[in-house]
């Protein structure tokens, strides 16, 4: 299993710890340090190029150029608050967290990585989490300080967090029982209060520098405000057990100490009868490294009490359907296999084919190519009529749609155009007014699902002596035409052009039999048709005025007509 590597600092030391998994617990073998002086930071740059060199120097050695990291972060760089929020399912629970803290937290961005872990609740309490959020820039800033030894960080946890993670580990009564738990690094004295195993209270206090019992005053003090609070919060939490890692330099004693000055039973731990250390080990103040070697053991055993700030809790994507996907992988390996099977074994048939196919879709390319053009010079053509607009509908629109001519008129000519891009038509007036609501008016007349309406904002008319004092522009947008507009355009039949009658150099033919009304000396004779043939009915004599003889030419027209 590759070592982990766990980095931590504060304005006077850099702290550094390696290890592996080791059962329950976590084998250390690497416990390294080294001072900085970063109490009057003046260049924020400056004080980063320092803390990096003095890592990159611990890498080196140790030789740990290649291992993963994990990178603490302290109380003071985080916003940190108890949410209570609805019941909700662990695949909500992320969002309903971001959505609490943007109204709750003093500051926070949408781009602020969050996380959070479940605080003990009740039913009168609902769901309570403790939630934090770190500012994207003081995450880059972390991450830069890794890259100066060529490190990429792979989580950035809270440093309190990692501290129960490993309190947890070698105190077994903190899953069953209410305590508070004290580790001071440095000037910085991280407080807990846990209850059956989970977090319930966080606080992070700075000491003064000084003697021990200095120091031990001001850590009772801590302790006692950190007991009022867990048992004024809901719901309420009475600690019944007080944890201490180290003696904070006041030797064996200061477990009687603080159970005399707090009222609780007091618990000395010891970094190295929790982790197994394989290292040389410091001489001063081992419990310093807890953070550290706590954060090692929190990344291997998957702790709950957990909050990374490059991965944080998301939203869990649903299980993919493993059997489903399974069955349908060997059915489908199955047809492959048929298929392959079938293949080889029709394999001179199917070359034939392919040799047939492949002479027909050469024979088809020109047929192809005929298409292609026609489809391109269709949707030339579809493109025109969605963009085709009867100008004159759009004017009568604008006419009927309009108010009375008393209160308003068209000042001079509309301009017509063409989205190029839209295909929408854009027919751009100027509007006169009596009063400046009219144009107001007349933009909510126009305005349809047809018709998108934009005017601009009415001004007073440079012809003083006009009796519409306000004039404004109006541009109506008619969108283009849908396709299946168009379609149905075109599915109407066409209006019939009428024929003309077709022009012949022939004079007309000459009637077979007498059906002439002749009006030459006003008596009107007609000789009534025989209902089969048009001839004049049998028995019906033929009158002087009608009677004609058969000429050559009449017989040359009659045979020309037949």
């Amino acid at each position: 299993m590759a070592r982990l590597v766990a980095i931590e600092w504060d304005t006077q030391e850099l702290r550094l710890a390696s290890g592996t998994k080791y059962g329950s617990s976590v084998l250390v073998d690497t416990l390294l340090s080294t001072p900085l002086h970063l109490e009057t930071p003046s260049n924020p740059e400056a004080v980063d190029a320092s803390v990096g060199q003095a890592l990159s120097k611990l890498i080196t050695q140790a030789g740990l150029s290649r291992s993963e990291v994990v990178i603490a972060a302290g109380r003071a760089n985080v916003e940190l608050r108890a949410l209570s929020l609805p019941p909700a399912s662990d695949d909500e629970l992320p969002e309903m967290v971001r959505f609490a803290a943007q109204r709750t937290f003093a500051q926070i961005g949408d781009t602020w990585p969050l996380d959070f872990i479940r605080i003990p609740s009740t039913a009168e309490s609902g769901l309570q989490v403790l939630a934090s959020a770190m500012n994207p820039a003081l995450v880059s800033k972390l991450k830069k300080v890794a890259e100066q030894a060529n490190l990429d960080p792979k989580k950035i946890l809270l440093r309190p967090l990692a501290t129960a993670s490993l309190t947890m580990a070698g105190q077994a009564s903190l899953k069953s029982t209410a305590s508070i738990v004290v580790s001071v690094v440095g000037d910085e004295a991280d407080l807990l209060v846990t209850q059956d195993g989970v977090v319930a209270l966080v606080r992070t206090s700075r000491l003064p520098s000084g003697e021990a019992s200095v120091r031990e005053r001001a850590i009772v003090a801590e302790i006692k405000r950190t007991w009022m609070a867990a048992e004024s919060q809901v719901p309420p939490v009475k600690p019944t057990q007080l944890v201490v890692w180290g003696d904070l330099g006041a030797g064996p004693d200061l477990s009687q100490s603080l159970a005399e000055k707090t009222g609780l039973p007091t618990t000395i731990l010891k970094l190295a009868s929790v982790a197994t250390l394989k290292c040389k080990v410091p001489d001063a103040d081992l419990e310093r490294f807890v953070p550290a070697v706590g954060m090692i053991h929190q990344s291997y055993h998957l702790d709950p009490n957990c909050i990374d700030f490059i991965s944080p809790r998301k939203r869990t994507e649903k299980k993919k359907p493993v059997l489903q996907m399974a069955l349908a992988g060997t059915i489908l390996g199955t047809l492959a296999v048929v298929g392959i099977y079938r293949h080889y074994s029709a394999h001179w048939e199917m070359d034939r084919q392919i040799a047939g196919l492949k002479k027909e879709s050469k024979d088809q390319e020109k047929l192809v190519k005929a298409s292609e053009i026609k489809s391109g010079n269709w949707k030339k053509v579809a493109s025109f009529l969605q963009s085709d607009t009867v100008w004159l509908d759009q004017l009568s629109y604008l006419s009927e749609q309009s108010l009375p001519a008393d209160s308003m008129i068209v000042n001079g000519s509309p301009s017509f155009s063409i989205n190029t891009q839209t295909g929408a038509a854009l027919m751009n007036t100027s509007i006169a007014a009596t009063e400046q609501e009219m144009l107001t008016e007349l933009e909510e007349n126009l305005r349809d699902n047809e018709h998108t309406v934009v005017g601009n904002k009415a001004m007073m008319n440079k012809d003083t002596k006009s009796s519409y004092p306000f004039v404004g522009t109006i541009l109506i947008e008619t969108p283009a035409k849908s396709l299946d507009k168009v379609q149905e355009l075109l599915k109407k039949p066409a209006r019939p052009i009428p024929e003309k009658a077709p022009e012949t150099s022939e004079p007309p033919a000459q009637p077979e039999t007498p059906a002439e009304t002749a009006t030459g000396n006003g008596v009107e004779t007609a000789v009534k048709p025989n209902a089969e043939n048009g001839r004049p009915e049998s028995g019906a004599a033929p009158t002087q005025e009608t009677e004609s003889k058969e000429t050559p030419e009449s017989k040359e027209t009659k045979g020309g007509a037949a």
